[in-house]
């Protein structure tokens, strides 16, 4: 029992380790910036858990973006989709209170862009 009681605190013991190290960093990179950065890790394998602000939800904004290319980049990869193939882009798309550097390059739209252009404006 003495040897699991041991384990365990030593198991403890690196985890916190390891949580004040990631503060110490997060720390250092958020100082004397005028922002709330919330963080959240999770490893399955070590059961490693760190959440600071990790109960408030902030806005994803440009954090899909990567995403929805990694998606689209995957249906090019299995022949579902061409970078080649032109997309619609009409008004309605280019919405007037965002960044958009479609928009700024293509102002009136109502014009067939090829989807490689549009990943590579949208990332």
């Amino acid at each position: 029992m003495k040897k699991i009681a041991f384990i365990f605190l030593f198991i403890s013991t690196f985890i916190s380790a390891q949580k004040s190290i990631l503060e110490q960093k997060i720390n250092t990179v958020t100082q004397g910036k005028n922002a709330t950065v919330g963080v959240s890790v999770l490893d399955f394998d070590n059961k490693f858990r760190y959440s600071k602000y990790g109960d408030q939800k902030f806005p994803m904004q440009s954090v899909f973006k990567f995403h929805i290319a990694a998606a689209i980049l995957n249906f090019v990869d299995q022949g579902k989709l061409s970078l080649n193939q032109k997309v619609l882009l009409d008004s309605s798309n280019l919405l007037e209170d965002t960044w958009s550097p479609l928009r700024d390059k293509y102002p009136n739209g109502n014009i067939e862009v090829p989807l490689s252009e549009i990943l590579e404006l949208t990332v």
